[in-house]
């Protein structure tokens, strides 16, 4: 992936193991597989405090470079469907 500067194996090959062991679940939507946190997870509100705790630990700026929803430089096009 660009933004991390990683390999995408590296993240496929992660969320794999996330999936795995029940922590994530997947489906497609076209060519994109979309993933998210397993509502079934015995540890899920444990497991979203302490990622929420980390988030907070972050620096500023490392937030802001990664995290935060990046500002359109120009404005959608007219007509372009979202």
């Amino acid at each position: 992936m660009t933004l991390f500067h990683i390999p995408l194996y590296s993240f496929q090959c992660a969320l794999a193991r996330l999936e795995k062991g029940g922590i994530v679940v997947s489906h497609k939507e076209g060519k994109t597989r979309l993933y998210q946190f397993n509502p079934r997870y015995p540890f899920l509100n444990e497991l979203k405090a302490f990622l929420e705790k980390a988030y907070i630990c972050f620096p500023d700026e490392i937030r802001q470079k990664y995290y935060e929803p990046l500002v359109r430089k120009r404005p959608r096009r007219a007509g372009k469907p979202l």
